[in-house]
């Protein structure tokens, strides 16, 4: 943990060293995440999110995985054939 702190605190002091020489030019940078989680709220009150999607692919093997809502499990156990408002395909 402490390796991968020491080089966070060598990009940033790089950066700070290198903004000023760059003028205005737009500049992105991409750290990887072991996972990435978004909460997907559709019509639906705060803390109960419709879905839960982990998209992001750092490697090939990483497959993107979907869940419900804790809060619809129940409704959607009991009246399967009745719900086929959200069909996921991975």
């Amino acid at each position: 943990m402490a390796k991968a702190t020491s080089g966070a605190a060598g990009l940033r002091l790089l950066l700070l060293l290198l903004l000023p020489l760059l003028g205005k030019v737009a500049l992105g940078l991409y750290f990887s995440r072991d996972a990435y989680w978004e909460k997907l709220y559709v019509d639906q009150a705060a803390g109960t999110p419709l879905l839960y999607v982990h998209a992001l692919r750092d490697a090939p093997e990483e497959v993107p995985s979907f869940r419900l809502g804790q809060h619809l499990y129940g409704t959607y156990r009991t009246r399967l054939h009745e719900n086929n408002w959200i069909c996921i395909q991975e």
